[in-house]
């Protein structure tokens, strides 16, 4: 069996492991309101050790997951295709599709999860060659975890100030799975242009604020005309479009996942007042914000 690179951290996520089971703390969340808002969130993170009756199914799965291997055998059966997963391995759990889990032939795992969500998911997945990559052999396992052990800490922390930290992590770490998914290839590479991905990081952090595409292109170092090309080639769109449906993305998201009213939800998302927000959701999504909540809450 493949032994796993770092011997000294898989002893300290045994020793968490014991703690984790005194108190039930095997996995860690942090959704709120606040965090619905956010482009892109780590759901959870879970740290599990498995026995041969273990199995776990996903059928239409809402959410992007990253299962990784840390001791013995995991079976990931996705696509109509069964994949044995060992030490070192990761196995990218796609949105919206099926997929059955089951502790491997020796009858025991100790894995971590991860799922991601948020607005810019989609984008950002398909941007990283990430929508139909699933098995990956990670060459540096220590630097993928100690990245998830750090997102992990944060979320137990629930500093409200680390939440802008969380997301860029997040983007970092799905980077990091890109240049492994793409052979290795420099991290220049990820995200198709680290412009594009700064870019798209001010415009998610911006999202209650007006931002105009000209200041955007000053912050980056880039004309305007540039800016508005990098957009419509990677997203075939202009940045003002792109950045609209972001924010009435991260409405949708809010109004499926929140408590906070129509009016609140206007003005997380930077539109003037709740009757220009709704307009401008139906249009998009054909369904009133109300309607569209009840649609989706049911």
């Amino acid at each position: 069996m493949k032994k796993f690179v770092f011997d000294s951290l898989v002893a300290k996520l045994s020793t968490d492991y014991f703690f984790e089971q005194q108190s039930s703390g095997q996995t860690v969340t942090w959704n709120t309101d606040a965090t619905a808002a956010m482009l892109l969130w780590p759901d959870f993170i879970a740290h599990s050790v498995w026995r041969k009756e273990n199995f776990w199914k996903h059928e239409n799965y809402f959410l992007f997951a990253v299962e990784i291997i840390v001791e013995g055998e995991l079976l990931v059966i996705s696509r109509e295709k069964k994949t044995l997963l060992k030490p070192g391995d990761a196995y990218l759990i796609p949105r919206g599709e099926d997929s059955v889990l089951r502790c491997g032939p020796g009858g025991f795992c100790r894995k971590f999860s991860i799922g991601f969500r948020g607005a810019i998911l989609p984008h950002l997945l398909s941007l990283n060659g990430l929508v139909q990559k699933q098995y990956l052999c990670l060459p540096h396992p220590e630097s993928v975890l100690r990245r998830l052990l750090e997102l992990r800490n944060l979320l137990f922390q629930k500093d409200q100030e680390s939440r802008i930290h969380i997301q860029g992590l997040c983007f970092e770490f799905l980077s990091e799975l890109s240049g492994i998914a793409s052979g290795g290839e420099a991290k220049s590479a990820a995200c198709g242009d680290l412009r594009l991905q700064e870019a798209v990081n001010l415009l998610g952090s911006n999202i209650t604020n007006p931002l105009r595409l000209s200041v955007l292109a000053d912050t980056l170092d880039l004309s305007p005309s540039t800016l508005n090309r990098l957009f419509r080639r990677h997203f075939g769109k202009s940045p003002k479009q792109y950045f609209l449906e972001l924010k009435l993305q991260t409405a949708a998201d809010l109004l499926a996942s929140s408590t906070l009213t129509i009016k609140q939800i206007a003005g997380q998302t930077g539109f003037p007042n709740q009757l220009h927000f709704s307009k401008m959701f139906k249009h998009v999504h054909g369904l009133s914000p109300s309607a569209y909540r009840k649609s989706v809450q049911r």
